[in-house]
């Protein structure tokens, strides 16, 4: 799925691409969020295929929270512009201890 919200970014505007990486991540989990409340995410090499098409409301439930709580942290760590050790656990499994 995250390869398939990438592949669809690709296509955004040249200008988009010129952002930070952060940003560019928030944009791409903002997609993702998009995607799972329209149950629209069409697999980028066959288009015909929906890629939330089996998923039930109980997994997508779960995928909505996970990509609402990743941005709403992202976008913490950008207005502070650094990260605390948890969340850098939280985001990438890293843990200082």
């Amino acid at each position: 799925m995250i390869k398939s919200v990438f592949l669809n970014c690709t296509e955004w505007r040249f200008t988009t691409w010129n952002q930070s990486p952060g940003r560019l991540l928030i944009r791409m989990c903002v997609r993702m969020i998009w995607c799972l409340t329209k149950r629209h995410l069409p697999f980028y090499l066959v288009p015909k295929l929906q890629l939330f098409e089996t998923l039930c409301d109980n997994q997508l439930s779960a995928y909505l929270g996970k990509f609402r709580r990743i941005t709403r942290t992202l976008i913490k760590c950008r207005d502070r512009d650094r990260m605390t050790p948890e969340q850098m656990e939280f985001l990438f499994g890293i843990s200082y201890e």
